[in-house]
């Protein structure tokens, strides 16, 4: 009921408080009188019982853990799901929000429970206050629905100082704490003022998606949601479930304030690590939660994979590329590769426990069938394209055998074959959608893919992508020239339904430059040099070219520039099939020290998550004129540009680990394999040579190999000598040379089969010719004979 003299007292309560915000204050769930007595608790609290209660609390448990080596704070991602919290039953642990959810199934107690939220603090207030166990710390404003009691701490909690650029991270929690979009921070200056040395995150995901069903509004100064459904952000589907409300978690925000977190306990030299198995939190140095507690830890398992993929490992490719730098380190003998290229549809390449690497020519699905169960893998890991239908009837094949396959997605292709053919993709449509739901597990190449997929597919992808190695990139091995224009590069694909039509349009743009010394390098592909190097003839400032770069050259490369481009089309079709990848030069773009330039739509997965990162230039619009408007800016402010690409560089370190991406990789790959034969011995490479033949090794010059580098086997039978022998006399008589020797033959032999016909006089002549061609190419088929040499 209205009542206007409790209103005017409230209002006034309000206005002798600290924490006036409505964040801090009693929603409209609570009563009119209850907010009112509520808050005059509060208000005791802060006036007297901070002071005489509260902070000699505080002061009384830093003495009692002074000297505690380590301390673990608890969030509740679905991550938590997945981790052995048995191994924390005598560890000092920092518990939030509904984590009692957990506590019955757990078998020990927390040491501390921590809430923050207002909204979670009314939701949840009976279950809180009737929670037993851990000792219970809440800020000061919380005393309005909070009970006081011998296990309950209130502190003052008051917000960031440094609103809205930064955050603050107290050195005296005792006294004061700060703010930072989610109860962790709170719980980090806690523990790190109480002494811990080490502080390990574990449960904290730092990912969150919005359910359609949800209720949003903007009450108490920041978005709150209602939720409708169950809450699939946590380890329960209850935790904030249908009737639940919680506030927009602010991802953003949130690793702004753990970054000062990260930065202040590091100063100190008592660290935060993040023991979270999974998630996407990459603020804080990555840590094994097992590997913390060494008496109890597995060995790391490496599965028996066998790779089935149009690309081989390395090559040169994008994706193969990918695949030979998230198994680098592997033990030799646990990978096996099935893959195709332009002369071959089947190729095998086995990389040996000897230290050997075997490669070889299939004839067929057939073969395939033998030489995998030869290799007995523990699992598949399969990329479906639809370029290659034998590869999928092949895994589905293997799957009916029993071997545990894992789907890896890492384009949108199915929509794009929609539109290209739609009866192709209908047919293809179902045989997809079986392969993902009888997959075992399934990655994707991003995050949006993930989501994008998971609301398609009813199936949780995996996302899995690129990453850099710090090592790998020496700021002083790479100097930068000083220039007077800018030397523009870009190295990756030139397909029409991606990149060409944005690349033309900043080849156009660096040509228009009235700026001395601006200029375009690209470096792609022979195929595609081939296909479209006519579209920049014209440009006297473009240089195009495919040279073949190993890994350092391709990092060298990059890093000498002064702007590194990332590039998508602005038509439907490239959105369509790019919309959710995520490209592997981005990364390696931001890793480069150059200023990054990223040209296309903001609906494509790459960009967005460029733009995110609020490092380099980007070009919304189509057209050169964008792009010229977009050099201009670049060479205007090229001094703090520079600045933002050494803070891109850092963030691409920490953020965009490869060691991360491996280990996400191998966890899921282990997590599914078949588990009696991970102590397999491994098979020795002569197991494989009924399937290994002559070929070339798909890696580049520096990329990892899977054990020591050792010459290509070649165990080649006396037959496939011959064919290849034959297959290369096919094509010496289709050549030019060849038809040469045809018409030379035919003149010699003329006046033999026709007498009676005058024949010029260089028809001796020819037949000598003729004889010495043949006689040359005779030679040549027998040295190759013998030596098994590839033509």
């Amino acid at each position: 009921m209205h009542n206007p003299n409790l209103e005017t007292e409230l209002a006034a309560l309000i206005e002798s408080l600290p924490t006036r915000s409505e964040i801090y204050l009693p929603t409209s769930k609570i009563s009119l009188p209850d907010q009112l007595y509520g808050l005059q608790r509060v208000k005791s609290v802060y006036e007297i019982g901070l002071d005489e209660i509260y902070r000699p609390a505080l002061l009384a448990l830093r003495e009692k853990y002074a000297g505690t080596k380590r301390a673990f704070i608890i969030g509740n991602g679905p991550s938590l799901n997945d981790t052995d919290l048995s191994l924390l039953k005598d560890e000092v642990t920092f518990c939030v929000n509904g984590f009692f959810l957990k506590m019955p199934e757990l078998g020990w107690e927390p040491t501390f429970y921590m809430v923050e939220d207002h909204l979670v603090a009314e939701d949840r207030a009976e279950a809180i206050n009737a929670l037993t166990g851990p000792l219970k710390l809440f800020p000061a404003y919380l005393a309005y629905c909070i009970d006081p009691g011998e296990d309950v701490v209130f502190f003052n909690h008051r917000p960031r100082k440094s609103y809205p650029r930064g955050f603050d991270f107290t050195s005296d929690a005792a006294s004061i704490t700060y703010t930072g979009c989610t109860v962790t921070f709170t719980a980090m200056q806690l523990a790190h003022w109480l002494g811990f040395e080490e502080i390990y995150l574990i449960g904290v995901d730092a990912s969150y998606s919005i359910p359609e069903d949800v209720e949003q509004s903007d009450q108490y100064g920041v978005g709150v949601l209602d939720m409708g459904s169950d809450d699939p952000n946590h380890f329960h589907p209850d935790y904030f479930g249908k009737g639940y409300r919680w506030h927009d978690p602010q991802v953003d925000k949130m690793l702004e304030a753990y970054s000062e977190a990260r930065n202040y306990a590091d100063a100190a030299g008592r660290p935060i690590y993040n023991a979270t198995v999974g998630g996407e939190l990459e603020v804080f140095q990555r840590v094994d939660f097992k590997g913390l507690f060494p008496v109890e830890t597995a060995p790391v398992v490496y599965p028996r994979v066998a790779v089935i993929d149009m690309t081989p490992l390395g090559g040169g490719t994008a994706t193969g590329n990918l695949k030979a730098d998230l198994f680098a380190g592997w033990p030799a003998g646990r990978v096996l590769s099935v893959s195709s290229n332009n002369t071959h549809d089947w190729q095998l390449h086995y990389f040996g426990p000897d230290g050997d690497q075997g490669c070889g020519v299939l004839k067929g699905e057939e073969e395939a069938v033998e030489a995998i169960n030869a290799f007995d893998p523990d699992v598949i890991l399969y990329r479906p394209v639809p370029e290659k239908q034998s590869f999928h009837q092949l895994v589905m094949r293997l799957g009916g055998q029993g071997f545990p396959t894992v789907i890896w997605v890492m384009d949108d292709w199915i929509r794009r074959l929609e539109k290209q053919d739609p009866a192709a993709a209908s047919e293809w449509s179902d045989g997809i959608r079986n392969a993902i739901e009888s997959a075992a597990a399934c990655l994707s190449i991003s995050r949006s893919m993930a989501d994008e997929f998971k609301d398609r597919y009813s199936v949780d992808f995996v996302p899995v992508a690129n990453g850099v190695r710090p090592g790998d990139w020496p700021e002083d091995d790479f100097p930068r020239e000083d220039r007077d224009g800018l030397l523009i590069r870009y190295a990756g694909g030139l397909a029409s339904d991606m990149s060409l039509r944005s690349l033309v349009h900043l080849a156009a743009a660096v040509e228009a430059s009235p700026e001395a010394g601006m200029r375009l390098e690209i470096n792609t592909r022979e195929h595609w040099f081939a296909k479209h190097h006519k579209e920049f003839e014209g440009f006297s400032s473009t240089r195009l070219t495919a040279h073949p770069l190993s890994d350092s050259e391709y990092r060298r490369w990059l890093s000498q520039a002064d702007v590194v481009v990332i590039a998508y089309n602005f038509s439907e079709e490239t959105v369509a099939y790019t919309r959710y990848s995520r490209a592997n030069k981005l990364p390696e773009c931001l890793a480069s020290g150059a200023i990054s330039l990223a040209i296309g739509p903001r609906e494509i997965a790459t960009i967005e998550e460029f733009i995110e990162t609020g490092y380099g230039v980007h070009v919304a619009d189509d057209g050169p004129l964008a792009i010229e408007q977009a050099l201009e800016t670049i060479l205007r402010d090229r001094d703090s540009l520079r600045e933002q690409a050494k803070k891109a560089r850092a963030y691409a370190f920490e953020a965009l680990s490869l060691a991360t991406q491996q280990e996400k990789f191998r966890s899921v790959l282990s997590s599914v394999a078949r588990k009696p034969s991970i102590q397999r011995p491994e098979l020795a490479s002569h197991a494989f040579q009924p399937f290994l033949k002559a070929t070339e090794p798909h890696q580049s010059a520096d990329r990892p190999e899977y054990g020591p580098a050792m010459p290509v086997l070649n165990p080649a039978k006396r037959t496939h000598r011959l064919l290849a022998s034959f297959r290369r006399v096919l094509r010496f008589y289709k050549s030019g040379a060849g038809l040469l020797a045809l018409l030379t033959f035919t003149a010699a032999i003329f006046p033999a089969v026709f007498p009676t016909v005058e024949v010029s006089k260089w028809a001796p002549a020819a037949s000598v010719l003729f004889l010495l061609v043949l006689i040359g190419h005779v030679c040549s088929l027998i040295v190759d004979a013998l030596s098994g040499r590839r033509q």
